[in-house]
């Protein structure tokens, strides 16, 4: 059995248990380095550690334009560039407030027809911090103290997501899809799903954001060319 980790810095690293010829198990743990390899393993379900940012994710991309095509060739190549022109040393701030950001995962329930409409696409959204106390929101939805704001994020540069935490929510949400119903669209339950894969994780990241981020951000990111060539000489 093997697992596949992403790293820090875009690494992924699979790891597996050997048992050498002529030994007994359970055999020796090998890690190996498939940074360049992503695309043998786009389907192969995937772990993120604990210190991974949403700039380790475009690393993979970069460091494997095979997978590019898969993805939305140059949606996925100007998303990268963009993500990746982001100084690490001097993260921007989210336009909302962003504690991390999350890869989930939406099935439908139609009650009434007794039908659940799963599918294999994963999202991305951001996690605010928790709440202090129970607040009303702007959609007249009373929250707690201690619960989580889901944030969207599709009309964000990712240049100002880029340094935040990426995690993997191995809970799937199901919602009523049954129009007639009064709780059309609320959450009926969430089920336990862990296996993400490399790949549904990547799709949910170049489809949920897009390519217009901001120009004066862009240009922010861009080095001064007098120090550039300065710096040539």
């Amino acid at each position: 059995m093997s697992t596949l980790f992403l790293h820090k810095g875009g690494r992924l690293e699979l790891t597996r248990w050997e048992t050498p010829k002529g030994s007994t198990p359970p055999g020796q743990r090998v890690e190996v380095d498939v940074s360049t390899q992503a695309a043998r393993f786009l389907f192969e379900p995937l772990e993120i550690a604990p210190e991974v940012t949403l700039r380790d994710a475009f690393l993979v991309i970069r460091a494997n334009p095979s997978i590019q095509p898969v993805l939305g060739a140059e949606i996925a190549a100007n998303l990268t560039a963009e993500a990746l022109s982001s100084d690490p040393g001097a993260p921007v701030e989210p336009d909302a407030d962003i504690e991390y950001l999350e890869i989930y995962r939406l099935w439908e329930r139609n009650t009434r027809a007794g039908r659940t409409r799963g599918s294999e696409r994963a999202r991305l959204h951001g996690v605010s911090p928790q709440l202090p106390e129970k607040i009303d929101d702007e959609a007249w939805t009373s929250l707690h103290g201690g619960t989580r704001r889901h944030v969207p994020i599709a009309f964000s540069s990712p240049m100002v997501l880029v340094d935040l935490p990426l995690r993997i929510n191995p809970l799937v949400i199901v919602a009523e899809a049954d129009p007639s119903a009064s709780r059309c669209g609320h959450v009926l339950e969430e089920v336990l799903a862990p296996d993400v894969t490399l790949g549904q994780v990547l799709h949910a990241i170049v489809s949920d954001l897009t390519t217009h981020g901001r120009p004066a951000l862009r240009e922010a990111a861009q080095a001064d060319p007098v120090d550039a060539a300065l710096a040539r000489t």
